[in-house]
This record gives C-alpha cells, structure tokens and sequence, in this order.
C-alpha cells in the first residue's frame, strides 16, 4: 500500500472510531391492561437526527418494520395492525392471544439502538 492509500485509510479509522453514537431514549406512558374486542395503543416518543427505522415485536418475534412511514406487517396482523405518528403500535379488535410482552426498537444512523418492552395484558 502507498503512503497516500495507508494516510487515506488511517484518516477513514480516525472518522468513524472518532463519531461519538448518540443513544436513543423511548418513551411511553401508554397503558398495559387492555379489553377484549377493543384496541392497543402503544404511544412512542424518541428523538433521532435521522431517519428512523422501527421494529415492533410480540414475544420475541418480528411482528411489524416501518421505515419511510411504510409498515410491513406479519401476515396475521394484516388489516388489524397500523403504525401512527413516529411509530407508535395500533392492533384493532384484539383477543386474550394478543397478550404478550411488545417490544418496540428504534434504530437510526449514527446513533445507538434504542428499546422499550410493553407487558400487555388481554382481559
């Protein structure tokens, strides 16, 4: 390698390990008891300096990913499932097997994930 490509590579290594990532806080005081035949609202707020891309999950699986305001939900949530505002979860006409743990993960460039768990409960 010639002085020039070492000198470019070494200033690419000082960039990069030299960005300090900014960690992404969520925020919610949306409830955890809901009824049956009713909706969840997960409200979520967090503050990115980049697009956001969101990733909701039910006990552990991917249930919704939204990006550019576009939501690609799991097949069994088509048509009950919509992501609002920032990102925030809404699932229509739920049943007691929408109980779950709901974890919400915020990512944008240059900033540190960021996680939020829901403990819902169907009654």
């Amino acid at each position: 390698m010639d002085g020039g490509a070492l000198l470019f590579c070494a200033l690419l290594l000082l960039v990069h390990c030299g960005r300090e990532a900014t960690a992404i806080t969520i925020f919610s005081n949306s409830s955890s008891n809901f009824l049956v035949g009713r909706n969840i609202s997960l409200i979520i707020s967090y503050n990115v300096k980049t697009d956001a891309f969101i990733s909701w999950y039910k006990d552990e699986v991917l249930i919704v990913a939204w990006q550019n305001y576009t939501a690609t939900p799991l097949e069994n949530y088509k048509g009950r499932l919509d992501i609002i505002g920032n990102g925030s979860l809404v699932i229509t006409n739920i049943t007691q097997s929408d109980s779950g743990n709901y974890k919400v993960s915020v990512e944008a460039l240059g900033e540190t994930r960021g996680s939020l768990t829901f403990p819902v409960k169907v009654y």
